[in-house]
């Protein structure tokens, strides 16, 4: 295994350690907001649910789209790939 491959693979799997407290932070940030409105509004659980939801989605496609980045950068051969 070359040095910068395993390099590579170190900084990737310091990233995804981040990734499931991203998820959950992002979900339960929004969620809280949701709450606040519902509370706010009286329509519990709606905005919570809502929010929640947009939370977790939104950072679930940021996850998607740096892991797909993340993983062109090993198949494309000119950037230093596989």
């Amino acid at each position: 295994m070359s040095g910068n491959l395993s390099r590579d693979l170190a900084s990737t799997s310091k990233t995804g350690d981040g990734g499931g407290i991203e998820l959950a932070l992002a979900g339960a940030f929004f969620g809280f907001v949701g709450y606040m409105l519902d509370r706010q509004f009286g329509t519990l659980p709606v905005f919570l649910l809502v929010g929640f939801l947009f939370g977790f989605i939104g950072s679930s496609i940021s996850f998607y789209y740096r892991y797909k980045a993340q993983m062109a950068k090993y198949d494309d051969p000119e950037d230093g790939g596989i």
